[in-house]
């Protein structure tokens, strides 16, 4: 998130932009991956950031003790 943070803290950027940014981002991105099966429709997803890239993946479930 870090990524499009950046955004939203440059004076020349207002709502629109940022609004967009995310949009192409992690949208067109999460749409990709339903389309193409690598998340299922109404799956729980974690978005993460690597290298600029942006990821989703699975969340991995913690057991209490």
């Amino acid at each position: 998130m870090q990524t499009i943070n950046s955004i939203g803290k440059k004076t020349e950027f207002r709502t629109r932009p940022v609004n967009r940014k995310i949009q192409k981002q992690v949208l067109n991105e999460l749409s990709k991956g339903i389309l193409n099966g690598t998340i299922v429709k109404f799956q729980n997803v974690v978005l993460e950031t690597f290298d600029r890239e942006i990821i989703f993946r699975i969340p991995i479930l913690e057991t209490v003790i």
